[in-house]
């Protein structure tokens, strides 16, 4: 345990680092969970080698940066972007304080080399363990990329109970396939605020599962210590087809249609 850790008395915290709650709000709220406190606050460590792994709260949160170096807030939004949000010294390109709005997935590390960053976490309303979810699968999908098929699949898996994901590219385009979009909308499921996103950014989070859903991907992986899983779902690329409007929309169904069945019998069996 690093000094910090002793010098302010905290102690694990189910997510990874290390907290201490210390400060409780008299004031009660009520919300449709019940009742809360209106607000509480923690100081909250990650040291050399540890991340926050994914999870997500009902209720806003607010971190402040107090001493050591930078931490990274890895951020699923609740209309599917990917942010990653700095909190830390200005000089190092941080803020002195990141706000996490209800319902958004998150984890954070911080720099290599770095020994430890100190932070408060400030809830409200306040802080249960009955709002708090832990991501039962963090999974990342991989596909060249990163327009289509592998934006499809992070649609889809986040769907999933207990379930977060993101995606990226091994050679990230600029922006996501308007027909993957549509027959994504055509089953429900929102994808418009989706980008593509380059591996390197995710290099460090600590996702349980990589699924790649092209050739090449697959091949060209590059090592995710934390992952301990690694699935190949592999389907045809619809990007290539030409044909009438109609017909290339069926071409893109069909791809939806057999991603989300591979992903369901994933899901169910391993």
């Amino acid at each position: 345990m690093h000094n910090v850790c002793e010098r302010y008395n905290l102690i694990p915290h189910p997510e990874g680092g290390f907290y201490r709650e210390v400060f409780r709000s008299t004031d009660v709220v009520q919300t449709d969970r019940g009742e809360r406190s209106a607000i509480t606050s923690i100081y909250y460590c990650l040291t050399s080698g540890q991340v926050s792994k994914f999870h997500k709260l009902l209720s806003d949160e607010v971190w402040y940066w107090h001493e050591g170096g930078l931490t990274t807030l890895h951020v699923r939004t609740v209309d599917g972007r990917t942010e990653h949000r700095k909190c830390g010294p200005p000089e190092r390109g941080g803020r002195l304080y990141v706000v996490l709005e209800r319902g958004e997935w998150f984890c954070a590390t911080i720099e290599p080399l770095t020994e430890y960053s100190l932070v408060s976490a400030a809830v409200a309303p306040g802080f249960d363990f009955a709002d708090f979810t832990m991501a039962t699968r963090a999974v990342l999908v991989l596909c060249t990329g990163n327009t289509c098929r592998s934006q499809m699949a992070e649609g889809y898996l986040n769907t999933l109970p207990g379930v977060v994901a993101m995606s990226a590219g091994v050679k990230a385009e600029t922006e996501v396939n308007p027909h993957a979009v549509r027959v994504m909308e055509e089953a429900g499921i929102d994808i418009s605020k989706h980008h593509p996103k380059t591996v390197e950014s995710m290099m460090g989070l600590p996702f349980t599962d990589i699924i790649t859903v092209c050739d090449h991907a697959a091949e060209t992986c590059p090592m995710f210590p934390g992952a301990a899983f690694k699935h190949h779902l592999g389907v045809a690329d619809p990007v290539g087809y030409v044909g009438s409007a109609e017909a290339t929309l069926d071409t893109y169904r069909k791809t939806r249609d057999e991603l989300m069945g591979l992903i369901m019998k994933w899901n169910k069996n391993s």
